[in-house]
């Protein structure tokens, strides 16, 4: 599902260049949950930028479901992700003016999903997370745990074929994480999706299948049986 090879990224940074990614590789199959761990400025943000196709590598290949996003225009990257793709933020990421039942609908309609088909995709998803009575509700009346239920669902909603969590607790307590990362994980693993998350926290490796470590530019691989 996700596979790059020598990727290399770096910044101007004052007179001089600062490498980011030093010819980094990446595997992660299909169906399964990867964790991105890393110190902070290691290039976590870089490297979903990349596999988001945001942005794009100085060298090697950026490899999501067969396709080769760095030979991808900009335009074809964007509608790429809108296709494919699926993101959950932090700070959640709402967009305040739309309801909850909107912004779970948000990608579908911008992919031109009928308004009828649309309106029972987000509310079967919003049964499923537990907030089907919140849908004409915004997202500013809602605790961050159920703004985070919307972004699940929202990120789920056009069935992408990769989801890229990037510190989905990270905002929340100790106890609405762990419900958050349940949900998480039984809503992408039931469906079969990939799901890639940037976390720090020691459950979330514990659920993992591949723990990605980034450090001086390379990525290193370790394979775990989830739950030990």
């Amino acid at each position: 599902m996700l596979n790059l090879r020598g990727v290399t990224k770096r910044y101007a940074e004052g007179a001089g260049f600062r490498d980011v990614l030093a010819g980094a590789d990446l595997q992660l199959e299909r169906g399964a949950l990867g964790a991105l761990v890393g110190k902070s400025g290691a290039g976590k943000s870089t490297l979903l930028n990349l596999i988001s196709g945001i942005d794009q590598p100085d060298g090697g290949e950026v490899v999501v479901d067969g396709t080769h996003l760095e030979k991808l225009s900009e335009r074809d990257r964007t509608l790429f992700r809108r296709q494919h793709l699926g993101f959950i933020f932090q700070f959640y990421n709402l967009v305040p003016t739309l309801t909850v039942e909107e912004n779970v609908r948000f990608l579908l309609d911008l992919n031109g999903v009928a308004a009828p088909q649309a309106r029972d995709r987000a509310h079967a998803l919003l049964e499923e997370v537990g907030l089907a009575d919140r849908a004409a509700a915004f997202p500013d009346r809602l605790s961050g745990g159920e703004q985070q239920r919307v972004a699940i669902a929202r990120a789920l909603a056009h069935e992408p074929s990769l989801v890229l969590a990037d510190e989905p607790t990270g905002d929340l307590d100790g106890d609405t994480g762990l419900v958050i990362l349940d949900l998480l994980e039984r809503m992408t693993r039931a469906r079969g999706r990939t799901l890639l998350m940037v976390t720090h926290d020691e459950s979330t490796l514990n659920r993992a299948d591949v723990v990605f470590r980034l450090a001086s530019g390379e990525v290193t691989a370790e394979r775990r049986t989830p739950g030990r």
